[in-house]
């Protein structure tokens, strides 16, 4: 039986090596949909919106405004932390952002549809 021994300091550079290559994905996609998200306009239809953004991670409704919630680093699967809300009346985009939210949310208090 052989058993591969490294040492340290070569454990240690593979480690970071490794480090390196997750982190830059991460910034890839967090730097991909800033951009993306900075292409969503006032006025544009749901489907612009997901086509530009893909599916939303999650959707919340509130009276008349739906929001598409997406993760502001692009790898949540719910994003329910650090995320971007774009509300939705009527199929337009009417505005994005988490005060926005925040303020609808607080309007419709106690009768959110999440799905």
């Amino acid at each position: 039986m052989r058993i591969c021994k490294l040492k340290l300091r070569d454990a240690l550079v593979v480690c970071a090596l490794a480090g390196t290559v997750v982190l830059a994905g991460c910034a890839d996609a967090a730097l991909m949909r800033a951009d993306n998200i900075a292409r969503v306009q006032a006025g544009m239809n749901r489907e612009d919106v997901v086509a530009i953004m893909g599916p939303p991670q999650r959707q919340e409704t509130f009276g008349d405004t739906d929001f598409l919630i997406y993760s502001n680093d692009g790898t949540s699967t719910t994003a329910l932390l650090n995320f971007t809300p774009i509300a939705i009346v009527d199929g337009r985009v009417t505005g994005m952002g988490q005060s926005l939210y925040d303020a609808v949310r607080q309007a419709h208090s106690g009768r959110a549809l999440m799905r």
